[in-house]
């Protein structure tokens, strides 16, 4: 016999903040403040041109269009993992070179991370080994809002958008003595 039990949940609180040190650097910090405390993001981003960025903290490991969007621009709540989330790294720390070329119609990733069990939020490499993750995006129509869908205005929407992209990630974990490598495309 199960007695109701109603409640208000909170699942998801951030607060954050951006900073623009000159032009083209930049440092983000984001915290979780639903349920227990935690940093969700830390990290620094140096762009002297589109063509190439270092990125280096704690940040999304860039394998999938979903995961390169702030959680802010789902159009649902959460993100719609295929895999289940155990087998997939959200964020890590470790450090990324990216770029965007040709009017933002290709944009490239590119990044070197701790490899710890995700959502761990772990400081330091608990393995001798790395996460490395690669992602492309194509977008022969155009530049494509940093939306989850096209959440432009009416008015804007005289042209169409597309992206398509791939993305592959790999790491050893020594204490579950296998290999873990992931394609996607979307």
């Amino acid at each position: 016999d199960l007695e109701p039990n109603p409640a208000f949940t909170v699942r998801r609180a951030r607060l954050g903040a951006i900073a623009w040190v000159n032009p083209w650097v930049k440092s983000q910090v984001e915290l979780e403040l639903a349920g227990t405390t935690a940093l969700v993001d830390a990290f620094v981003v140096a762009s002297p041109r589109p063509e190439i960025a270092l990125t280096m903290g704690q940040f999304r490991v860039p394998f999938s269009r979903q995961n390169r969007l702030p959680s802010k621009h789902f159009q649902l709540p959460d993100a719609a993992y295929f895999v289940a989330p155990k087998y997939l790294v959200d964020r890590d720390i470790g450090a990324m070179l990216s770029g965007e070329l040709f009017g933002k119609r290709l944009s490239w990733y590119l990044g070197m991370f701790n490899g710890n069990d995700p959502g761990a939020n772990q400081l330091d490499n608990n393995d001798p080994y790395f996460l490395f993750a690669a992602r492309v995006e194509a977008a022969p129509l155009g530049p494509v809002p940093r939306f989850e869908g096209d959440l432009r205005k009416l008015e804007e929407r005289v042209d169409p958008k597309v992206a398509v992209g791939a993305g592959w990630m790999h790491n050893r974990l020594e204490d579950k003595h296998f290999n873990r490598t992931c394609l996607g495309a979307d």
